[in-house]
């Protein structure tokens, strides 16, 4: 193992227990926000039964300190996800950069770090640490009514759908996009702008240029409107569920097996369980970029100095060769000699270089 890979192990390794209090934060946050369907079957079950204004203020004043407390969590958690994503680029760069250094892709590996910070500095890996309540929020459900929970299990299964294939549309889109290599062709375009210029190549390039990015946006765009289809259908598939659960929950009430308040609760259960799912179809194409750019960064600093192939190049030879050569002593003077041409082999010094190297002024 070489030191780079082991410096990246050891990077991911410190990262950990920030992850870990991120998730332990998540815990808390989601189990403060039962408060609000608890409190709501509280105000329509005990406080407008019996009229009691002290249990309206007890009861209020006990969910809004929840959700403060709950506010102030989720607050921490995302400044802790947003100062591990720098910590996570500060550390990554200096390797990065010699790794970068030998195997030539400087930009590319660059972007690949942009990529990783940016997804701590968004609410992608939120909605990754929420999603696990999606199953708690389901079993209140079905504590409160099996059919309440049968409805929103067959929501969550079908956002879950929709999921995967956002999943396959992005994956067909990057794909296509890496096999293009758009980016690297721009680079060796900017390099050799010169040759290009000179060679007047401008018109056919240009020509190759337009089909490249014509068939890579082909593919960008059947995924963006794949994944655009899945958010407009989880909008309407998450609201539609709320509207089942609240008929279903005023049918149960009509029948008198469940509550006011529990009805209320129940459309807060649902639209709180289906929400991060709902968030991780439009969060899949960064959480999937940054775990590629994640990936490829790791292959970069595994890569030990051996791997790399240097190019060969011819042994010095040691020999001095002047072509047309001109002195002048005045700009504006005749030359003293002009067009003066030299060669020295190694073996043979010139008359100006003494034992210890070239003579210099006085």
């Amino acid at each position: 193992m070489n030191m780079g890979a082991s410096k990246f192990r050891r990077i991911l390794g410190h990262a950990k227990p920030v992850l870990l209090s991120a998730m332990a934060f998540s815990l808390f946050i989601n189990l403060l926000i039962l408060s609000v369907p608890v409190y709501l079957i509280q105000l329509f079950d005990r406080v407008l039964t019996s009229e009691s204004q002290a249990t309206l203020v007890i009861i209020t004043g006990g969910v809004l300190s929840a959700l403060l407390i709950a506010a102030g969590l989720e607050l921490a958690r995302s400044r802790m996800l947003v100062r591990l994503g720098a910590w996570l680029e500060r550390k990554l760069t200096q390797p990065l950069f010699a790794a970068s250094l030998a195997t030539g892709r400087l930009a590319q590996n660059f972007r690949d770090l942009e990529k990783v910070r940016a997804l701590f500095m968004g609410n992608a890996l939120s909605s990754v640490f929420d999603a696990p309540w999606t199953p708690v929020f389901i079993l209140v459900l079905f504590y409160l009514h099996p059919s309440l929970g049968w409805i929103a299990a067959a929501g969550a299964a079908l956002l879950a759908a929709l999921a995967y294939g956002t999943d396959a549309a992005s994956r067909r889109s990057q794909l296509s996009a890496a096999a293009a290599g758009q980016y690297r062709a721009a680079a060796t375009i900017g390099r050799q702008r010169d040759v290009v210029a000179g060679l007047g190549m401008e018109t056919g390039l240009s020509k190759w240029w337009r089909r490249q990015i014509g068939g890579a946006s082909e593919y960008h765009q059947s995924g963006g409107d794949a994944i655009g289809l899945a958010m407009v259908v989880s909008h309407f598939v998450r609201l539609g569920l709320q509207i089942l659960v609240l008929a279903s929950a005023a049918h149960l009430v009509i029948n008198g097996q469940l509550s006011a308040g529990a009805m209320i609760a129940a459309s807060i259960l649902m639209s709180r369980a289906l929400a991060p799912v709902e968030q991780l179809i439009g969060a899949w194409r960064q959480l999937r970029s940054a775990r590629k750019s994640l990936g490829r960064i790791a292959e970069v600093l595994s890569v030990s100095d051996d791997d790399v192939e240097f190019m060969e190049l011819p042994r010095p030879e040691g020999r001095i060769e002047a072509v047309k050569l001109r002195f002048a002593p005045r700009p504006d003077g005749p030359p003293v000699f002009s067009k003066f041409a030299w060669q020295s082999s190694p073996a043979i010094s010139p008359p100006w270089w003494g034992r210890r190297g070239p003579a210099r002024p006085a």
